[in-house]
């Protein structure tokens, strides 16, 4: 009995609890509506895996109507692709304020072989496939078809040369993509800023000695595939030099190139400190006969002193 009676304080402290929660809740539903308070948690949630909502609101305005905010937003969302990161601050931003999102089901075709380029594409989530044929069906029975997954680019090539498209594109999942589209490409300059960047590096790479005995074709080629990178002061360039890819030539500024060396197999290290070994054993030793040349100075001085003494007596 006593335990069904806490048992009934108990339930009544609930009910309480819930009546106050339901008013509370009434309360916040009617401030909401008075004030037009709308939250949307698609704007707070994150995911590795797709665009985020806000940023696909931010890509569905035209490129005059993003703010400045809005397009830092974008490029730190894009940060995360390879493709896009390779291009110069400039392009990013320009890039940003273009750009718009898209979402394909499986099999769909992005771009069909030998029709015109009108737009180019960043692979942000999913998985294409890159075919010979015009519906990109032999994809899904080709047993190691060519893919490209997420930080991957496409179709820049045939829109910069107004050229035709020399593949077919295929969705094999559900896929989403960024998509520049020509009009907005040339109309914000795009091409321009390329091509500068281009002249950059193509000049740069002409002075450079070990390329003096190459064609101007081949540094063109060069200078298409490589890309400037900036660098703060205190970052890490590249972590094993041995272990890149890669060759680095330093435009502008200066950096420290510096050796891990392993001690135990280095015979130089073994004989400085050999040196160093016998220098402190040798040490104390130049201190003992220090203080047997001092203690000598000072029997010295001290028979110097008497027989001075001795003297003056004598004298006096």
């Amino acid at each position: 009995m006593r335990v069904c009676k806490f048992f009934w304080h108990g339930l009544k402290g609930i009910s309480g609890f819930h009546l106050m929660d339901q008013e509370y809740n009434t309360s916040v539903e009617e401030d909401r509506r008075q004030y037009n308070v709308a939250f949307d948690f698609h704007e707070f949630s994150v995911s590795r895996d797709h665009f985020p909502f806000k940023a696909i609101q931010i890509t569905k305005k035209p490129p005059e109507w993003r703010t400045e905010a809005e397009i830092r937003y974008l490029r730190n969302r894009l940060l995360a692709l390879e493709s896009f990161y390779a291009y110069s601050l400039i392009l990013q931003y320009l890039l940003c304020k273009v750009i718009r999102f898209e979402r394909f089901g499986r099999r769909r075709v992005i771009i069909k072989k030998g029709q015109h380029g009108s737009s180019f594409y960043f692979v942000f989530a999913g998985t294409v496939a890159v075919t010979d044929d015009e519906d990109g069906s032999s994809a899904f029975v080709d047993p190691s078809p060519t893919l490209l997954r997420k930080g991957a680019s496409f179709g820049e090539v045939a829109l910069l040369k107004d050229a035709k498209r020399i593949a077919t594109v295929v969705c094999m999942e559900e896929t989403e993509l960024l998509v520049v589209d020509k009009k907005d490409f040339f109309a914000h300059k795009l091409d321009k800023e390329l091509h500068r960047e281009f002249l950059t590096r193509y000049n740069y790479l002409r002075k450079v000695e070990i390329f003096e005995t190459l064609s101007n074709a081949s540094i063109e080629k060069i200078a298409h595939f490589c890309r400037i990178e900036r660098f703060h002061f205190g970052q890490v360039i590249t972590s094993d030099i041995g272990e890149s890819s890669n060759i680095a030539f330093v435009i502008k500024g200066a950096c420290d190139v510096l050796r891990q060396v392993d001690l135990d197999s280095c015979p130089s290290y073994h004989k400085w400190l050999t040196k160093q070994v016998l220098f402190l054993k040798s040490k104390p030793q130049v201190k003992e006969k220090k203080r047997q040349d001092y203690g000598r100075l000072n029997l010295s001085l001290n028979i110097l002193a008497i027989c001075h003494t001795v003297t003056k007596t004598i004298l006096g």
